[in-house]
Order: structure tokens, then sequence, then C-alpha cells
């Protein structure tokens, strides 16, 4: 008996991305308007695009919103919180080693690049990362992200 792949995956759900290299980028989509991610951090890179509604956070202090068509970037253990409008919300958040970002950009061992901005508008960029996301499309992942981060990090280094 074959079995047809539901046509919409779950509203909330998680996959996993194997990369190259052997690294694994693992992609949270959200769609609960009622979500709050109270006060937490992530040892790896958070890449969100969001698709629909609004997100509010606090990431290391301070107070920002994304919005729909923004994307938002944060670096590895940074704490922050998050929660999103309740009239309709749809985003999906990449967690990405930081081994791979810095192969990629050339970080020296234990350093990054300093971040440009947390949040800002580029709805092209947020819906291609997120249908490459979707469709399991790595190649399309990896491009993006390496754009993104070229484009968010300066050559300022910090551990």
């Amino acid at each position: 008996m074959t079995r047809n792949p539901p046509s919409n995956p779950p509203a909330s759900h998680v996959i996993g991305l194997p990369m190259e290299g052997g690294a694994q980028i693992e992609a949270m989509f959200a769609a609960d308007p009622k979500a709050r991610f109270e006060l937490h951090w992530h040892a790896e890179w958070s890449v969100g695009a969001i698709l629909e509604g609004r997100c509010e956070f606090t990431c290391a202090g301070e107070r920002h919103v994304a919005e729909a068509g923004d994307l938002v970037l944060m670096a590895p253990f940074m704490l922050h919180t998050a929660g999103v409008s309740a009239q309709g919300f749809g985003m999906v958040m990449l967690y990405v080693p930081h081994a791979w970002v810095g192969a990629r950009l050339a970080w020296p061992a234990g350093q990054r690049g300093v971040l440009r901005q947390r949040v800002w508008r580029d709805e092209a960029a947020a819906h291609a990362l997120a249908a490459a996301a979707q469709s399991e499309d790595r190649a399309e992942v990896a491009h993006l992200l390496v754009r993104i981060f070229r484009a968010q990090t300066g050559k300022a280094r910090v551990p």
C-alpha cells in the first residue's frame, strides 16, 4: 500500500537538514498564534523568516519587533524571549551550527563576525529561505544562509 504524504505539514514542526561537512541544521516551522517562548538561548545561530503576523521579542536585553517579510539573526548563546501576534502567525527559524557558518565565512576558530542588525526587511529572502527549508533544498538553504551571514556580520571579530 502506498501512502501519500499530507498535502499540508503540521502547523508547527521541526525538520533536520543534513548539510555538507556533516553539519545538521534544524528548521522549526511555527504557526501557533498562542506561542510564547520564555527566556532561553541556543548554542547555534538562529536565523528566522517571519512569514505572517509579527513577533515581539527581547534579545540581549533589547526589545525588537519582526513582522511578515522580516529576517531575524541571533548569535549563539544570546538570551532571548518571543511572543507572536494573536491574529495569525507563521515563521521558520533555522538553527545553524557556528562551525558550519565559520567555515563558510573563514572566521578564525572561536571567533565570529559582529552582527550588524538583528531584524531587517527582505521579503524576497524571507520567502526564499522558508521555501528552501520547507522543500529541504539543502543547496539553496546553504546559499541563502551564506548570503545572509555575509550581509549581516561585519569584518570585526568577537569571541
